[in-house]
């Protein structure tokens, strides 16, 4: 039978709540995106007369990063899921990637909002009008739900950039001290010692892997070992 790893439970928790939140993300931006591209033209608190005012560049993005790391994330789930994948490698390289997107996802919006008010994005222009109190003809309503969209959509992608940190982290040790057992044990079998010592000392390595397709038996770990030293 395969031995499971304990990190394998918490990794895929992780990169399960990080496609649920990239999942928010990419509605909330891609619902205010909407409001944007289907009012512009009409309603005039989107400035119709001055279109170059705004900057929708940081909802593009937002989608863009939010999808790029769903996909890469759920690469990451399947790795780990299906055992003829080196999940070893997949994890940590899904993971690195991931979390240099949510480092793109993060800076690049904060550049453009903070050229307001010279060019306004969606969420510095909403939130600004949201927060005064109109009368006569004021801001639409929605103004607040985009405020609270936008707001939503930007923030979050700093728990979603925490999370592939955390991931990066887990196949990072788990790559590494699994490289690390099986190079202990290659030099223990080469030295002559038992194998039922080696298969004893290297079972806790193992427990580390996100691979489980070994059981653990003298057997399946003899055959490792003459595999990777090509005995």
């Amino acid at each position: 039978m395969s031995s499971p790893s304990r990190l394998r439970t918490p990794t895929l928790a992780l990169a399960a709540l990080s496609m649920c939140l990239t999942l928010s993300i990419i509605g909330t931006a891609a619902r205010s995106l909407n409001v944007y591209n289907t009012q512009q033209s009409t309603n005039p608190w989107l400035l119709p007369l001055w279109p170059n005012h705004f900057d929708v560049r940081e909802l593009q993005l937002l989608i863009g990063t939010a999808g790029a790391i769903f996909v890469l994330n759920a690469v990451l789930a399947v790795g780990m899921v299906v055992g003829s994948m080196p999940a070893n490698a997949i994890v940590p390289a899904s993971a690195l990637l991931s979390t240099i997107v949510g480092i793109i996802a993060i800076a690049f919006p904060s550049v453009l909002n903070a050229r307001a008010p010279t060019k306004d994005t969606l969420k510095t222009w909403t939130c600004r009008w949201s927060n005064i109190i109109a009368t006569g003809e004021g801001p639409p309503m929605q103004f607040l739900s985009l405020c609270h969209k936008t707001r939503f959509a930007y923030y979050t992608t700093i728990p979603v950039f925490i999370l592939q940190l955390l991931l990066l982290a887990l196949g990072v040790y788990a790559l590494f001290t699994s490289r690390r057992g099986q190079h202990r044990d290659l030099e223990k079998s080469q030295d002559g010692h038992p194998l039922r010592n080696v298969s004893s000392s290297g079972g806790a390595q193992r427990n580390v892997s996100f691979e489980t397709k070994s059981d653990g038996s003298p057997r399946s770990y003899q055959g490792r070992i003459v595999r990777d030293g090509k005995h």
